[in-house]
């Protein structure tokens, strides 16, 4: 299986999730906050750093302010899996160090949680999930090419047979057009997204209310907001969960790997994005081809910079009109013949999927044995994602005339 072992975040990427952390200080004041976060995790965060690639730099003490958000969720979602309640989680963390005291959950921060193991490290795992072997399967991510193309309604009126992997913000949209288990489609959500207040929203229709999502199966990370996971088994989905890597999961002070000491879950690369981890996915449950649609990486050449995602942030940082477009670089889909636009974020991410690629061609041809021949089709009809020999390029309509009835 592809595994990126290192992340690294742009500078605009890292306001994001400094404004992410700011908005979440309340959240903090509770116990869990308190105590989890601030004394039982400090000594694993002590030392962690951020890996700095392609001149991408990033302090040490805002990975200690970023992983304590993470570790927080990590051990909501324990609660949400076992204890049933986030609220029951809390008084016991609280108990257990007025009995105990904190230095002994510093030093051994496992024993927090003493009885994990059945529901949490077995039936909560995704490797519970059965495998879609030699399925194809169509991922369906947020993108405007989504909108455009009409590819939701497209979906819905055919009689598509394979796996759909949807990112969590596009669930909704999908129900909502019929595209659903009640009408015979195998549909499964995914969650990476750690956002306290935004995320939860996904598993609910616009008055506030759960959808109707049972029979979906949920592919959730770890460090997902926890209240996302409460949203998700509200609205019906059956949850499970995998860690996401962010570090170096072999080094001694690996984050990722204190995770997975604690709850026997997989580790897989997430590639910094629900679109490129719902493409590890798809490989995990053994899906071929993987197939994407709304995962543009991009913009269209018509949209103003003005109306791109982290224009504002740039703008409100105080760099000239200039110096903005400077950040924007253009380029041509040779697949559908479009061109596109990218902001520094979204070429980030696309680099790093090209080179998720590149890696799982290359565990391939070295004979891992976790790697398996398969084939990746950008049917976005445009964005960004292209290469010569790792990227099909195919219209949605052509994907499911050829594989629709598999």
């Amino acid at each position: 299986m592809p595994t990126i072992r290192q992340i690294s975040v742009t500078s605009l990427e890292h306001q994001k999730l400094l404004d992410l952390k700011n908005l979440d200080e309340d959240y903090r004041e509770r116990p869990m906050g308190e105590y989890v976060s601030n004394r039982i995790l400090k000594g694993y965060l002590r030392s962690q750093s951020l890996t700095e690639t392609v001149g991408q730099r990033i302090s040490r003490s805002t990975q200690k302010g970023l992983g304590i958000i993470w570790f927080e969720n990590f051990y909501a979602n324990i609660a949400l899996g076992h204890f049933g309640d986030v609220n029951v989680l809390m008084k016991h963390l609280d108990d257990q160090l007025k009995e105990h005291g904190e230095e002994y959950y510093r030093d051994n921060p496992e024993q927090s949680m003493p009885t994990l193991t059945n529901e949490l490290r077995q039936s909560r795992s995704i490797a519970n999930i059965p495998k879609r072997t030699d399925k194809p399967c169509i991922i369906v991510a947020a993108g405007p090419s989504i909108k455009k193309h009409n590819h939701i309604e497209l979906l819905a009126k055919s009689e598509w047979k394979g796996p759909i992997l949807a990112t969590d913000r596009m669930l909704r949209p999908l129900l909502e057009a019929g595209v659903s288990p009640e009408s015979g489609y195998d549909l499964m959500v995914a969650g990476v997204d750690g956002h306290r207040i935004v995320i939860p929203k996904w598993y609910q229709d616009e008055q506030g209310n759960p959808l109707n999502a049972e029979g979906v199966t949920g592919l959730l990370c770890s460090t997902t907001a926890p209240q996302a996971v409460i949203a998700a088994k509200t609205a019906g989905v059956d949850t499970y969960f995998f860690h996401g890597l962010f570090d170096d999961f072999f080094s001694n002070d690996s984050v990722c790997g204190a995770m997975e000491y604690m709850v026997k879950f997989p580790a897989i690369s997430a590639g910094g994005n629900i679109g490129s981890t719902n493409w590890t996915l798809s490989l995990y449950l053994r899906c071929n081809p993987v197939i994407f649609i709304g995962f543009d990486l991009g913009y269209n050449m018509e949209t103003p910079i003005e109306e791109t995602a982290y224009y504002h942030k740039l703008n409100v940082g105080g760099a000239t009109s200039a110096q903005i477009n400077a950040m924007f670089n253009e380029g041509f889909n040779p697949d559908f013949g479009v061109g596109y636009r990218q902001d520094p974020v979204f070429k980030h991410y696309k680099d790093g999927f090209i080179s998720m690629l590149e890696i799982q061609k290359r565990e391939l041809n070295i004979g891992l044995p976790d790697a398996y021949p398969f084939t990746t089709i950008n049917s976005t009809e445009g964005g960004s994602i292209h290469h010569p020999t790792l990227v099909k390029g195919m219209t949605l309509r052509q994907v499911l005339e050829e594989y629709g009835e598999k």
